[in-house]
């Protein structure tokens, strides 16, 4: 009986589960109808990388030669204009293409008319070793007689004119007392021409060696690359066979020196410095900053040894000096933060030989505070040596003091000296700068 029972009491509960399984399929459905379908919200695009555009002005006072026209200055104001126009474009990796064509078009026209600017005060600077009163900027043909006073807003809205035909000079006044400083000598006479017609030249590969630094530095932006590019092709653009072109009358007047160079070898020596590590990287973040949304700075081309060992890909710099053109190789190297690039200048005329072998040093020893210098030795006997160090009391801010010593003639005094030197056989400078930085 109890036996009877027990069979059938699972007998029940094994049909009751049948049931309960054959149902279950079914009310799951029932309840899926009801419901209403979920809804899930579409997912968020990824921000575009920024692109940041770094922003920095300098000021650096040679207290020995105040009336002196630093290049050091000009790049520095140079670049900023171009900073802040870049800062005001507001470049985005996310810009379509109906932004980004007007904005990087925008970008060339403005960074060529205040290249121009810089080109132009090249030649003063070089006016200023001897001293001047008076710039002049007009017509070539009529720069001595009738050209108005020179003024940054003239030249640079000639800037904005390939075919503008102005120049810029000195009064009559001016270069009557150079000529008479000089005693008249034609050969001293001729070479400061040279020097002069150079200027412009050699303040555009400035430029382009400060540019270089923000790029060892990781502060390049992308559209920096646009006056970078602009400042590399300085020789390659400029005519030879028009009257008053100053690459044709810096020929001109190596002649007269009895120094012989021709159009080909400065067009080859200046296409060489397209080759530079920095100008490489350059025409590297040009593509991507106009053709991709990639953010972030323009990369230099290096090579990471290891953890404190960084060599940078070599170096060719184009200048123009007194003697005839040169050619600066260099390889940067960053150990352990501080960063050191030697080089060798080597002359490229017929009629003279000459080198000059050189090393920059600049070293953060702490956060707020970095050391700096170079030496250079020419072959002909001259040297050149500078020392500073620069002191940053807010983040944004830095004051520097720096001392530069020279004698006799080098490659690097040609260009970055302060005194006639010329008719002065050394030069002793005090400098006192100030820079504000930011990126933004």
């Amino acid at each position: 009986m109890h036996g009877s029972e027990g069979r059938n009491r699972r007998a029940a509960v094994a049909g009751l589960c049948a049931a309960l399984c054959a149902l279950f399929p079914a009310v799951l459905r029932a309840q899926d109808e009801e419901k209403f379908p979920r809804e899930f919200p579409p997912r968020a695009e990824p921000p575009a990388p920024p692109r940041p555009q770094q922003f920095q002005l300098s000021y650096r006072l040679n207290v020995s030669y105040p009336g002196h026209i630093d290049r050091e200055n000009i790049a520095s104001l140079t670049m900023a204009t171009s900073d802040a126009v870049h800062l005001a474009l507001q470049d985005g990796a996310d810009d379509p293409f109906y932004f980004r064509i007007p904005k990087w078009t925008a970008a060339f026209a403005i960074d060529t008319a205040i290249r121009y600017v810089g080109h132009e005060y090249g030649h003063l600077s070089t006016f200023s070793k001897a001293g001047y009163h008076q710039a002049l900027f007009g017509d070539k043909d009529t720069i001595r007689s009738s050209a108005p006073r020179a003024s940054i807003g003239k030249m640079f809205m000639s800037g904005f004119n390939p075919f503008d035909s102005s120049a810029v000079s000195v009064s009559q006044s001016d270069w009557d007392r150079i000529v008479q400083d000089f005693g008249n000598d034609p050969v001293l006479l001729t070479r400061f021409r040279i020097a002069v017609k150079a200027g412009g030249v050699n303040q555009e590969e400035v430029n382009l060696d400060r540019y270089a630094e923000r790029l060892f530095d990781g502060e390049l932006s992308y559209l920096d690359t646009m006056p970078f590019l602009i400042s590399g092709a300085a020789v390659l653009k400029y005519p030879v066979g028009i009257e008053l072109s100053d690459i044709g009358d810096y020929m001109t007047e190596l002649e007269r020196s009895g120094l012989r160079t021709s159009a080909s070898r400065l067009h080859v020596l200046s296409a060489a410095t397209l080759l530079s590590g920095s100008s490489l990287a350059a025409f590297r973040g040009f593509f991507l900053g106009l053709a991709t949304g990639a953010g972030g700075m323009v990369a230099p081309l290096k090579l990471p040894v290891n953890d404190h060992l960084e060599v940078f890909a070599p170096e060719l710099d184009n200048y123009l000096s007194v003697y005839g053109p040169t050619l600066k190789p260099s390889i940067p190297i960053r150990l352990y933060g501080v960063l050191l690039q030697p080089g060798y200048e080597q002359l490229f005329v017929s009629g003279a030989s000459m080198g000059e072998a050189g090393l920059s040093v600049r070293a953060p020893i702490v956060s707020f505070l970095a050391l700096g210098g170079s030496a250079y030795h020419n072959s002909d006997g001259g040297n050149w040596l500078e020392a500073g160090f620069e002191v940053l009391p807010l983040k944004w801010l830095s004051v520097s003091l720096g001392y530069a010593w020279a004698r006799g003639y080098s490659f690097h005094r040609d260009v970055f000296g302060a005194s006639n030197d010329l008719l002065e056989r050394g030069e002793q400078s005090v400098l006192i700068g100030v820079s504000a930085f930011h990126q933004f």
